[in-house]
């Protein structure tokens, strides 16, 4: 899958594209970052049988999943690390199995300690299915020490 770096510091892209990698949730959503750029960030989804509610049609608590990633890959774009404090999302349509699902993460305001950003998702048609914004504590400047980079790396003293 081609990642686009849309003008920000390589090895903060890498290293965001390496968190995208190796978180296990990430991966078992199956949700992949396809494009970052200063304050932006696009991701990507198809909805698998697993993804899917009773009637057959994408969960809601994938979108949430998806948005909520793509707004906090946004920010890290910025260079901080943060945590959700509240997020709102409005469920504009459905996608079933198959789907392809984009999301975009924006960021609204960059705050000292507070941070909010938006996100949309769209299906492959163009259709607006998901609308949410969320609002971040900065916990402060990312640095690259995320534990999922260094999983699995053993400490020598």
């Amino acid at each position: 899958m081609e990642r686009i770096n849309k003008g920000i510091d390589e090895r903060l892209f890498e290293e965001i594209i390496n968190i995208n990698l190796k978180t296990p949730f990430h991966r078992f959503m199956d949700m992949n970052i396809t494009a970052l750029g200063k304050g932006w960030a696009e991701m990507v989804l198809e909805v698998r049988e697993e993804h899917t509610n009773p009637s057959g049609i994408a969960h809601g608590g994938v979108l949430f999943s998806l948005l909520d990633t793509a707004m906090a890959m946004a920010v890290r774009t910025m260079g901080f690390e943060v945590t959700t404090i509240e997020m709102n999302i409005n469920y504009l349509s459905s996608g079933r199995i198959g789907t392809r699902m984009r999301a975009e993460g924006k960021l609204v305001h960059l705050g000292k300690k507070i941070i909010v950003a938006e996100g949309e998702i769209y299906r492959e048609d163009g259709k607006l299915m998901a609308k949410a914004r969320e609002t971040f504590y900065n916990l402060g400047e990312f640095t690259g020490a995320h534990p999922i980079l260094n999983k699995g790396e053993e400490k020598t003293t």
